[in-house]
């Protein structure tokens, strides 16, 4: 065969028909395909939507030009979805960053108050031991001339010697809450009782502290372990002095009553009070409010950290928050629960 002729018009014309005219595509873009000979137009053929610029196919059809052109393209039905994921990707990412972040902050902030508890635990023993090797010296070189002067000196060996034991108590006792050995006996207990015998344990040093102590009890019983809760009410009172002792009134409120379902003991004092901000994390391990009036008070952080330890172990909750005047309160709850064993120790005299 020497070659072939082909009706142009038709031929672009089916071209355009069979394969555009029906397709998706032709409802938002235009195909033209225009005939040239010499730089002059034949003809053109289109359908579509509009014009765009043409395209010049290679030879042998290089006397054909294609435009295809669209206004806008149609929106995805998968554009919506990939703009969510990617929201929820870079919300996912920022949370895990600010995470990390905090955790990284925890962290420092948690070995920062272990050093500082270290150091304060140090001084804390020192203090009372020193003043034992002291007071011992003196009364074996017989500087105390009269019996007054030795009982004196006694009575502060005493005094050192309980307030070291109470350190140590707290320390062991906080110890065996980290490692989750607390090993609670609850019963059902008169707390005014329980209130009585720490205020008896601590009656020397309130005494000797200048403190008042005044209390207002209900005869309010509920399960919890006697022993525990004494020494809660203990370190509770022990702060009250440590942080009340600068001030001119000196005095410890301690309320007990019953609501609906708890029992509360309420233990408020005179002292500077806390900081705002600072009323929830009191409650952390080794934290110490950075506060000018409270900073020179000795202290290690565990005591309110040891306190709330105890009292989620045996199902209750502790709390701070500021008096109206001076001071603050501590908040200790209770759940009044269902009756167990009474404790052989509740019975005695209020």
């Amino acid at each position: 065969r020497q070659g072939f002729a082909i009706r142009l018009p038709d031929f672009c014309r089916q071209l355009v028909d069979g394969h555009f005219s029906g397709q998706p595509l032709s409802r938002f873009s235009r195909l033209t395909l225009r005939a040239r000979d010499g730089g002059r137009d034949l003809f053109d053929v289109s359908a579509g939507s509009e014009a765009a610029p043409a395209r010049t196919f290679p030879r042998p059809f290089s006397f054909l030009t294609a435009t295809l052109a669209c206004r806008d393209l149609p929106r995805s039905a998968g554009r919506d979805t990939l703009h969510i994921m990617i929201g929820i990707l870079a919300a996912v990412a920022a949370a895990g960053c600010f995470t990390i972040y905090r955790a990284v902050r925890a962290l420092v902030d948690l070995s920062h108050r272990r050093s500082t508890f270290v150091s304060s635990v140090t001084h804390e023993l020192k203090t009372p031991l020193t003043n034992i090797r002291m007071y011992a010296e003196m009364l074996e070189q017989g500087l105390a001339r009269s019996d007054a002067q030795k009982a004196a000196y006694f009575g502060v060996i005493e005094s050192e010697s309980a307030r070291l034991e109470r350190l140590i108590q707290h320390i062991l006792s906080f110890s065996s809450l980290q490692k989750k050995s607390l090993h609670l006996h609850c019963r059902r207990v008169r707390l005014d009782s329980v209130v009585h015998a720490a205020a008896g344990i601590m009656s020397t040093a309130i005494r000797k502290a200048g403190f008042t102590l005044e209390t207002c009890l209900a005869p309010v019983t509920a399960a919890a372990d006697r022993e525990w809760m004494i020494q809660v009410m203990v370190t509770l009172l022990d702060n009250c002095i440590k942080f009340g002792a600068d001030q001119d009134v000196r005095q410890i409120t301690v309320w007990l009553y019953s609501t609906r379902k708890w029992a509360r003991i309420d233990v408020a004092d005179t002292g500077p009070g806390i900081p705002r901000k600072d009323l929830r994390r009191v409650f952390d391990d080794f934290y110490r409010v950075e506060s000018a009036l409270i900073r020179s008070t000795r202290g290690t952080g565990i005591g309110l950290a040891f306190v709330r330890k105890v009292m989620a172990a045996m199902g209750g909750r502790a709390s701070a928050a500021n008096n109206d005047g001076a001071g603050c309160t501590i908040t200790l709850r209770l759940p009044l629960g269902a009756r167990r064993e009474e404790d052989p120790g509740a019975s005695g005299k209020r």
